[in-house]
């Protein structure tokens, strides 16, 4: 009797591009809290139009901050500055790497200030465009 070796593999029969997310925040490090309800879904199946099962699409988001310095006048009396945080915004980069076509492309970076949701939708709608964009490269080159 011959055993095989377990393997925790998880293998992916999909033979398209792929989309790693990566960033998060501080309480939560899942980058998908900073996209809306099953955007990630959808995002997945318009990648899938894209390239082969070697490429690759890298979305990063996370939370950047803006602060100002703030009045504590028993920290400041000690020489220690304070600052408060003056705006969250969320910040997106995206590159991709098609490895079928031979292309890499550059990082894009945006910063996208406004309400929680309005960030959030924002986000979605910009990785969107970016797989619009790559799509219509893919099939011209």
């Amino acid at each position: 009797m011959k055993i095989q070796p377990i393997s925790n593999k998880a293998s992916n029969t999909n033979f398209c591009a792929k989309i790693n997310l990566v960033g998060g925040t501080i309480v939560s490090p899942n980058a998908k809290k900073l996209l809306p309800k099953n955007s990630l879904i959808r995002l997945e199946e318009k990648a899938k139009i894209i390239g082969t099962d070697t490429d690759s699409v890298h979305v990063g988001l996370w939370y950047t901050y803006d602060f100002e310095p703030s009045r504590n006048l028993f920290l400041n009396a000690l020489g220690v500055q304070t600052y408060r945080v003056k705006e969250r915004k969320t910040a997106l980069s995206l590159t991709s790497v098609l490895s079928s076509k031979k292309m890499v492309d550059d990082l894009h970076r945006t910063e996208i200030k406004g309400s929680s949701d309005k960030q959030k939708l924002s986000a979605y709608k910009a990785i969107w465009k970016y797989l619009d964009a790559l799509e219509e490269q893919y099939k011209t080159k």
